[in-house]
């Protein structure tokens, strides 16, 4: 039958691999309108239908009729089901969509809070630096706060003193590696013995400058603090005394030295320790540790309100996109509804009109063309009616 191929037709642009846009569908209407002519014809040469049944019989319509409406009502339903497939892609890339923006709205957040965490605290210790709040030990610690104009300043501002530490620690570690090497055969004795020396000659004069400090900021713990220098300074002292004395040994063995030299190479080399040690003491004894803070929580709220920047240009661009995901959402729901609408009223009308015509032509009989013709457009006024009476 002409309407069977116009719905084989149909099938085969729905299966296609590609879903078309519902605004870009189309039903072929030269197939339908020869499919309906075809089947006017095959009505009349049947012989299977009474001329008489319309104005006798009381037909209401023909079989064909019925078929165009029940074949077009199956192809609304497919439709239907395609244009929720579709509309639902369209939706879960919006809903999609919408979700990264919001985890990035939620980051965004995020990094704001932290920024007044450490905003807050930054007041804290310029509050300190200013005098008008104690600090460290419940002590006054003025000072002033640490003017970093760049990221990159800032950062090697907080990286020298660790740098100080580094340099002053390789120098210990070469010289009291080499005098313990000289001193015991294996090199695995000699490291044993240097990493416990090294941090006895870094750690003793960063802790003696540590209480120095304090004490010039007139700390309540004076007589505990002194006691704790004399016993620091001792034990550094016999330290170097001690590890100078091992390296003159073996420079003896080896060399024969004078009194003058003698003590003027014990000397140096004294002199050469305390030196790498006091550097770390006057270093501890003038730090102020709100100054190092306040540089350190004004680097680490440069680094945030980068990062913030950065997320918020990710939102604006991730929302500039929301827009087309909803316009294209959209249109293909309207775009399907308008399909369904036209195949639902617009097509069931052109094929049983064009039915109609070739029925009657084909007939060529007068009272049957006016009892059909009377009947069906009753029909099709009422179908009219009743799609204007629907709701939108």
């Amino acid at each position: 039958m002409g309407m069977r191929e116009w719905w084989r037709n149909r099938r085969a642009e729905k299966t296609s691999n590609t879903l078309i846009l519902p605004e870009t569908e189309h039903v072929d209407d030269r197939a339908l309108v020869t499919g309906s002519v075809d089947a006017a014809r095959t009505d009349v040469t049947s012989g299977a239908y009474d001329l008489h049944m319309f104005s006798d019989e009381n037909f209401a319509e023909m079989p064909y009729e019925q078929v165009v409406d029940d074949q077009l009502a199956l192809t609304r339903i497919r439709l239907f089901k395609i244009a929720r497939t579709t509309v639902l892609r369209h939706t879960q890339r919006l809903n999609r969509a919408q979700a990264h923006v919001d985890k990035l709205t939620a980051r965004h957040d995020g990094v704001l809070r932290q920024i007044a965490l450490k905003t807050e605290k930054l007041n804290e210790q310029l509050e300190i630096l200013n005098g008008t709040r104690t600090g460290r030990a419940g002590l006054n610690w003025p000072g002033t706060p640490p003017n970093q104009t760049t990221l990159t300043s800032a950062y090697f501002r907080l990286l020298a003193p660790y740098a100080v530490f580094f340099v002053v620690g390789c120098v210990d570690l070469g010289v009291i590696f080499k005098s313990f090497q000289e001193l015991f055969p294996s090199t695995f004795e000699a490291v044993l013995f240097t990493i416990p020396a090294v941090g006895v000659q870094i750690v003793f004069p960063h802790f003696i400058g540590d209480r120095i400090n304090l004490l010039i900021h007139k700390s309540r713990h004076r007589l505990t603090l002194a006691l704790e220098l004399v016993v620091l300074f001792g034990v550094w002292l016999t330290f170097v005394g001690a590890l100078a004395a091992i390296r003159m040994n073996f420079v003896l063995t080896f060399n024969s030295l004078n009194d003058a030299m003698y003590y003027a190479t014990y000397a140096g080399f004294i002199c050469m320790m305390l030196g790498l040690g006091l550097w770390l003491l006057l270093v501890a004894a003038r730090h102020n540790p709100h100054e190092a803070a306040y540089a350190r929580l004004d680097y680490a709220i440069g680094m945030l309100a980068r990062s913030a920047e950065k997320v918020r240009q990710k939102i604006v661009i991730a929302k500039a996109g929301m827009p087309t995901l909803q316009a294209a959402r959209d249109a293909a729901d309207q775009g399907y509804r308008d399909t369904i609408e036209s195949t639902e009223s617009e097509m069931s009308e052109l094929a049983k009109s064009v039915y109609r015509r070739s029925l009657v032509n084909l007939s060529r009989d007068v009272d049957f063309t006016s009892a059909y013709l009377t009947v069906t457009q009753t029909g099709a006024k009422e179908r009219k009616d009743a799609r204007n009476a629907r709701p939108a």
